[in-house]
């Protein structure tokens, strides 16, 4: 059970863990808790920089590890930096400013290995490898969320809760959305009994479109309102939702009709995103043919089918699935597109020799049986969740697969988030 401790004590940073904090040994020496037995124990701290000597608060103790929160940097570390950011700290998109890029680099390719060996006895034959060190520390999202406070502020969530933090600019964004967030702020926040969020990002054009999340008692009465009525004459690209499905959207100020084209997902990292798809086309090898799960709306599909693959794409958002399936048509494309869940795919069709999977968050789990079959010879396996990952590939190990390599791409610099492509085969 949970104790609120509030005292302090000393110790040495390590690695990084998911979720940003690092993993820190206690000192027992001249620690007058001592005797409470936490220099058997591990604290988790953010903020610090691994090889620092610190003392730190503890707020709460669990059975075998302690959380706490920095006091002061005792020997601080050659890689701690000033954050350039100033509502670092409060928000809680960014966990790592106060480290240089290489340092935050390192540290997470040290996290995916480590971890990917401690929960799942997973030691890729040919490593753990950083790749895309030139990639850009800031200026490099194309897409940003942000939420509105009762005062009609928009910011992002602070740090562990859902209070906003007011922001005035970005720094991980692109220019052309942090203009647009200073020209449309005034006329979003004269709305905020309306709206409840708004996503500001690049479209296949370059140009910027934002989409407004009207608050669940609205329906679609709200468009006729003075406020928002200005708002729509002000913003050319233009979408407004109403529980996740689209009522509104113009181009150029022109009204079309809904169509979710800007509810999709996308990367949000363009240059990380080429990294990952060239990491993909190599890995895949041409083979001729390739089952892909999970396929989105072709990021990996298209390039696939160029290079000389015929794809099986499944994708359970019949949107993304239409989406893809246009396209590859328009194109000429070897790809067939299946728009159903994957588990549901696997359990009624036979799966080629190389799978590609690119699943969630929440992982893989329900198709892994499937990709245990002795067919399989090799497996992509692309994941934004080192917990899941690493779940996922002990299962995999468990049935005869090898990891071959786990290469790491920086896909969200400052924060620690990663995107990993692990190669497995026979």
């Amino acid at each position: 059970m949970t104790q609120e401790i509030d005292s302090p004590f000393t110790a040495i940073v390590g690695g990084l863990a998911h979720g940003g904090e690092f993993v820190c040994t206690v000192e027992a020496e001249g620690d007058r808790n001592a005797t409470r037995g936490w220099w058997t124990k591990k604290a988790f701290v953010r903020g610090v920089v691994p090889g620092e000597r610190i003392s730190a608060l503890v707020k709460e103790e669990e059975r075998s590890f302690l959380r706490a929160t920095l006091l002061k940097v005792i020997a601080p570390s050659a890689d701690r930096c000033p954050p350039p950011c100033p509502i670092f700290g409060e928000c809680g998109g960014c966990d790592l400013q106060h480290m240089n890029l290489a340092a935050q680099r390192k540290a997470k390719r040290e996290m995916v290995e480590s971890m990917l060996a401690r929960q799942a006895g997973v030691h890729p034959i040919n490593g753990v490898h950083l790749v895309g060190e030139q990639l850009p520390g800031y200026g490099y999202r194309s897409r940003i969320d942000l939420h509105l406070d009762s005062a009609g502020q928009l910011g992002f969530y602070r740090s562990g809760s859902g209070d906003v933090v007011p922001v005035e600019r970005c720094l991980l964004a692109v220019d052309p959305i942090n203009v647009a967030l200073k020209n449309y702020s005034a006329g979003i926040a004269a709305c905020v009994t309306l709206i409840e969020g708004v996503r500001i990002g690049m479209n296949a054009q370059d140009q910027v479109e934002v989409i407004l999340k009207l608050r669940e008692h609205c329906d679609e009465t709200a468009l006729n309102d003075q406020a928002l009525s200005v708002l729509i004459r002000s913003i050319p690209n233009l979408s407004i939702t109403l529980k996740e499905d689209p009522v509104y959207e113009q181009l150029e100020f022109s009204p079309v009709a809904q169509n979710a084209n800007g509810a999709h997902f996308s990367q949000v990292n363009s240059a990380g995103n080429r990294k990952l798809q060239e990491l993909v086309v190599a890995a895949v090898a041409a083979a001729p043919q390739v089952t892909e799960l999970y396929a989105g709306a072709g990021n990996f599909t298209f390039i696939l089918a160029a290079a000389g693959s015929r794809i099986d794409a499944v994708e359970a958002d019949p949107v993304l699935a239409r989406m893809g399936a246009t396209y590859a048509n328009e194109h000429s494309l070897p790809i067939t597109y299946f728009a159903e869940s994957c588990e549901r795919f696997v359990e009624r069709n036979r799966l080629h020799p190389v799978v590609l999977l690119d699943p969630t968050r929440s992982g893989a789990r329900a198709v892994i049986p499937a990709l245990c079959a002795p067919h399989i010879e090799r497996i992509i396996y692309v994941s934004c969740s080192v917990p899941t990952l690493a779940r996922d590939l002990k299962e995999l190990s468990t049935a005869g697969f090898k990891a071959l390599r786990t290469d790491v791409i920086d896909m969200f610099a400052q924060t620690h988030h990663v995107e990993t492509v692990t190669v497995m085969g026979r």
